[in-house]
């Protein structure tokens, strides 16, 4: 876990962008669509799952990257968790399709925040790296 603290600040811009979002109806859907869009890897993932399970999926996995972030105990282990299912042994995600998602999750935030600032938006970016980069250092570990 990176040393460096985040601010109450910080989460607290996030969960704040974060419910401003999850309030429109089409949050989700556009997040998963500029997911799936992105990369023909990502888009076989998630083929053999009903639509409303990706969605269900995504949500989850960015309540699990804030609470990551935020250095919640239990994060943490579920975080390893993630990564061991995510990793070499089970899907094996490449990390590069890690940015994939950081960007189509970035983009919908962007797009649906009515406040998004530069302030916002460096909030974010700290809160998903530190777990997007955790899960990326799980991935080439062989648990």
């Amino acid at each position: 876990m990176d040393s460096h603290i985040l601010s109450d600040e910080t989460f607290q811009l996030v969960h704040d962008s974060y419910r401003r979002c999850m309030f429109q109806n089409h949050f989700l859907s556009m997040f998963h669509d500029k997911l799936i869009e992105s990369s023909h890897e990502i888009k076989q993932y998630f083929a053999k799952l009903p639509r409303h399970q990706h969605y269900r999926i995504l949500a989850k996995s960015i309540a699990e990257l804030v609470s990551f972030a935020e250095e919640k105990p239990e994060a943490i282990q579920k975080m390893n968790d993630v990564a061991r299912v995510l990793g070499r042994r089970k899907l094996n995600i490449a990390p590069e399709l890690y940015t994939y998602y950081s960007l189509a999750v970035m983009e919908t935030l962007s797009l649906l925040d009515h406040r998004w600032s530069p302030q916002i938006e460096a909030a974010w970016e700290k809160t998903l790296s530190r777990g997007i980069n955790h899960l990326i250092d799980k991935s080439v570990i062989k648990f």
